[in-house]
């Protein structure tokens, strides 16, 4: 053999012993206690891992307090609180708004602790805090009632304007003296209020003082009676009359009067030959001299059913 291939065959020898040492360095020899511990500790990642990965349960919070467990269907928070609005929604028949915080949580838990989603759900909507919308009244831009919608605040007034208006008048305008309007709003259900109790607050009769001028024809009872006066209470705001004063057209008397909280003012349309005697007193007959009287037309100013002015409507007629 000649030297070239001894130290071939040297060199092969050396990496084949190189490669057995690498072996035994990775592989090296271990015990069973060894072997037993290290497949426990692979078992234990192996279980950590899945627990982490298979989360089985959401739980659901309202403002960040625990509320229930179900199953998890990977629903989002904001998926689960439109539910709830939905289920609120269509309960009470308007629109809501939450005002408490859902959350929703994946985690790990005994199945025998989930509820089903269903029963979260109706529970939920029994104890969540909520606004709904609702319809306010505003009188001179003071927020005064609130009634469930606004269509029913709009029907109440609709109602209480029509008590000032005659069965069979041709009532050409009409509206609240005060700037009334409804507004849709947000509020918490205990602030909506019945109907009755809101048409109580608008029609409640307070007693003002306002002035009143004499009419031809007028005397102290007649107008006590008109505005529904007793004559202690006539002759005591009006002290310079008395029993037997005469009273003189044009002279201006003092009168307490009941007011509802919502006044409402009318023009009502009139043949002027329908007018009655106490209707004519507020027409100068010079300003009807000479006019058919038969197809004269008059306009009658009201405030809450009483007449304030009467106008000719039609004075060339």
């Amino acid at each position: 053999m000649s030297d070239n291939q001894r130290r071939s065959e040297d060199g092969n020898r050396v990496q084949r012993l190189n490669r057995r040492k690498s072996k035994i360095a990775l592989f090296p020899e271990i015990s069973k206690y060894q072997a037993f511990t290290i497949l426990l500790v692979l078992v234990g990642c192996v279980l950590a891992v899945w627990f982490l990965t298979n989360k089985n349960s959401q739980t659901i919070y309202v403002n960040d307090t625990p509320f229930a467990t179900i199953e998890n269907k990977h629903i989002t928070a904001e998926e689960f609180q439109n539910l709830v609005i939905a289920k609120l929604t269509n309960d009470l028949h308007t629109k809501v708004m939450l005002t408490d915080k859902i959350t929703v949580a994946e985690g790990h838990d005994n199945i025998m602790h989930h509820e089903t989603a269903e029963y979260v759900l109706a529970e939920i909507c029994k104890t969540i805090a909520y606004t709904q919308e609702a319809g306010a009244i505003y009188v001179n831009g003071a927020d005064i009632a609130v009634l469930s919608s606004s269509a029913e605040a709009k029907s109440l007034l609709d109602e209480i304007m029509a008590e000032y208006v005659p069965e069979n008048a041709t009532v050409l305008e009409k509206s609240f003296v005060d700037t009334v309007e409804v507004k849709d709003a947000f509020v918490d259900k205990r602030e909506i209020m019945s109907r009755e109790k809101v048409k109580s607050i608008l029609t409640n009769q307070i007693i003002v003082e306002q002035s009143y001028m004499i009419a031809p024809g007028d005397n102290w009872w007649r107008v006590a009676d008109r505005f529904g006066m007793s004559l202690n209470d006539f002759f005591e705001i009006n002290p310079s009359i008395t029993s037997t004063t005469l009273l003189k057209a044009n002279q201006t008397l003092a009168l307490m009067v009941y007011k509802p909280f919502l006044s409402v003012k009318t023009v009502e349309q009139m043949r002027y030959a329908n007018l009655t005697p106490f209707m004519l007193r507020f027409i100068d007959k010079n300003e009807v001299a000479g006019l058919n009287l038969s197809t004269l037309q008059v306009k009658i100013f009201k405030t809450n059913g009483l007449v304030e002015e009467i106008k000719l409507a039609n004075p060339t007629a």
